[in-house]
């Protein structure tokens, strides 16, 4: 179901360009049936609170799983005056172990005429569609699911390898608006690092002291490498490294210094950048690294190293810097004890980002009115669904400073590679197809 945005008033006032009005109009526009509920995991940052009160509006929120990087006190106090509570009990880690708590927080929340879609982040369900899919209370009730991250898209490709499921699902990890919040992802994950690196040490700028090595150039990574490079006044000494050897091949051919294995990278770089989300730096390969090295993770430490390290209270800890012994004589320092470094500082903020909840709301939609066929694959929203989002938003944040942001969303009516971002760099998955939505 869908009522055309442009049968809404083209000309708002200053003090409607704001996100609770952008979303009551989204929820105009895609309207939800009666008696849907919502299970969210999302980080507990201040972009959470406009969105959380628009799926009140279409529904009920039974269940706030907050992401482990730095929860905000401040936005947690506001959830709870507001009547929400978070599931602080339902962490990745007990999913992965324990799947059937998926089920029994299902039964445990839900009325008795409510029908309920998940809006991952990160995966937290994907190790769990197995005994989802056995227990047939939550076989009735579970509409679908909804996947916000790249992380979190490979894990339920992954897991859907091995499971049949009764329900779709969306991802949203690879459409052109959510290429806008992967660019600005890496940018505060570098901003947040300069500053983390400023503030606990007296060795002056992060990349002066320091030969930075880059792991992974997917969409954050390359965004990482590139925000990097551009800190021109400075003498950077940056190498990086992708498994893939064709983005490899890419990267040479836009100037960057390629390490040929991962090996030489952390045997060279005294800072580096870890954006893979596949246990990058692992207990094969730990005793490599240069004794000193810092390391800023882009996502959860649990997903990004495969380290038993971490789950301990470090050696030494001072701010945002964790030390580990890694042998004898050897120490490393990791940022924020492994976790994804710009939410040390907020997380990242700009109106893009709600171009991004946005799709969120639009693919739970779909999913709530049964206009989604089940497939045993991720499916994504259409070209066409993307424009009426990105016309939704120009209409209230078309004041946006960034002209970059401006023309990927006027753009929209092209295909993602035509978009205003694929020239950045390649994708991480960029040999991957997604299927469309059928209509």
């Amino acid at each position: 179901m869908f009522i055309d945005p442009k049968t809404f008033p083209t000309t708002l006032g200053s003090d409607e360009k704001t996100p609770p009005c952008f979303f009551e109009r989204l929820c105009k526009t895609y309207p939800f049936p009666s008696n849907i509920a919502f299970i969210v995991v999302n980080h507990v940052v201040s972009n959470l609170l406009p969105f959380v009160q628009a799926l009140s509006r279409v529904g009920r929120i039974i269940a706030i799983i907050p992401k482990s990087s730095f929860p905000s006190d401040e936005i947690s106090e506001k959830l709870k005056i507001d009547g929400y509570t978070l599931s602080k009990e339902i962490t990745k880690e007990i999913l992965r172990k324990n799947p059937n708590e998926a089920v029994s927080l299902i039964k445990n929340k839900i009325s008795k005429n409510e029908r309920v879609v998940i809006i991952d982040m990160g995966g937290y369900f994907s190790s769990c569609l197995q005994t989802l899919e056995k227990d047939e209370f939550v076989k009735e009730r579970l509409l679908g699911i909804v996947e916000d991250t790249e992380n979190g898209h490979q894990k339920y490709e992954k897991a859907l390898r091995k499971t049949v499921t009764s329900f779709p699902l969306l991802s949203i990890a690879r459409s052109p608006l959510k290429a806008i919040e992967d660019k600005y992802v890496g940018k505060a994950i570098v901003n947040a690092a300069r500053t983390i690196h400023k503030e606990e040490t007296t060795a002056g700028v992060l990349e002066e002291q320091h030969q930075i090595g880059v792991i992974g150039l997917g969409k954050i990574g390359w965004s990482i490498a590139k925000n990097l490079r551009a800190l021109s006044k400075f003498n950077v000494q940056l190498i990086v490294f992708d498994k893939k050897e064709t983005i490899r091949s890419k990267a040479i051919s836009q100037g960057y210094e390629v390490t040929s294995t991962l090996d030489e990278l952390l045997q060279k770089s005294t800072f580096i950048f870890s954006a893979t989300g596949q246990g990058a730096i692992n207990e094969k390969n730990v005793h490599l690294l240069r004794s000193g090295v810092f390391i800023a993770s882009c996502t959860s430490s649990d997903d990004e190293f495969r380290l038993p390290m971490l789950m301990q209270p470090p050696n030494k800890e001072k701010g945002n810097f964790s030390v580990y012994k890694v042998s004898e004589g050897k120490e490393v320092t990791f940022l924020c004890r492994g976790n994804a470094v710009n939410f040390s500082q907020g997380g990242t903020n700009g109106p893009y980002i709600y171009g991004v909840l946005a799709e969120l709301i639009v693919a739970a939609q779909r999913i709530a009115n049964k206009e989604i066929r089940v497939r045993q694959e991720l499916q994504t929203l259409s070209k066409n669904e993307n424009k009426q989002i990105a016309e939704i938003w120009n209409r209230y944040f078309n004041d946006v400073s960034d002209e970059e942001v401006k023309r990927t969303y006027i753009s929209l009516g092209c295909s993602a590679e035509q978009n205003a971002f694929a020239a950045e760099g390649p994708h991480q998955s960029s040999n991957t197809r997604m299927s469309k939505t059928s209509k």
